[in-house]
């Protein structure tokens, strides 16, 4: 350790005013990648979904449509619209809130990078089940139990194809999905962090 004599303390990242209710299976089979592409990890994820994972999905669900949503895509992550992939990039939040509304799937197929990821967590907290890979899961413990965990291409197809027609499976994720949410990034549950970090105990109300 650099600093030996430091006391470090663990917070919550991010936090959530709202919650939905229990959801309806979402209509169609739409997957959602949302991610800014001037981070290099996003752009990585999306060209290997879009060239490796996205043509095994399509072998088994040919209707399955991709629609990307990020800031200041990339040529590369340009070039990859077609008639099975939408880009959309630099969108309101009320215009994200409605893709998470259509979403069948939400995939965060990342290959590298750190810390806990708002995509992730953001799909959970609107209650869109997710598919996500080991870099995609680092620092949230339990979440294997509520989300599809998958290493590689063929299994990251296989959960995501799973999803787009298994009804129950779908709402039942969809629900532990908002409860994870709820229990670790929710206001109370960052306020309860913070004051964790200082020594104090949170207030009731």
């Amino acid at each position: 350790m650099l600093e030996p004599g430091v006391s470090a303390r663990a917070i919550a990242p991010y936090s959530f005013r709202d919650f939905p209710a229990p959801r309806t299976p979402a209509v169609g089979q739409d997957i959602l990648f949302v991610g800014g592409f001037g981070h290099s990890p996003n752009e990585d994820a999306v060209l290997w979904l879009v060239n490796e994972i996205l043509p095994l999905i399509h072998a088994r669900a040919g209707c399955a449509r991709l629609r990307i949503v990020g800031a200041d895509p990339s040529a590369r992550v340009r070039a990859l619209a077609g008639p099975c992939v939408t880009i959309m990039s630099n969108v309101s939040e009320a215009e994200l809130a409605a893709e998470y509304g259509r979403a069948r799937v939400a995939l965060a197929p990342l290959r590298f990078g750190a810390g806990v990821k708002m995509k992730a967590v953001e799909a959970l907290a609107a209650g869109v089940p997710l598919v996500t890979t080991p870099v995609g899961a680092q620092g949230l413990p339990g979440l294997g139990d509520v989300a599809s965990i998958c290493p590689d291409a063929k299994e990251i197809a296989d959960a995501v194809c799973l999803l787009l027609v298994d009804n129950t499976l779908w709402r039942a994720r969809s629900t532990a999905g908002v409860a994870y949410a709820r229990e670790r990034f929710s206001e109370a549950a960052m306020r309860a962090s913070l004051m964790a970090a200082f020594g104090a105990s949170a207030p009731t109300c």
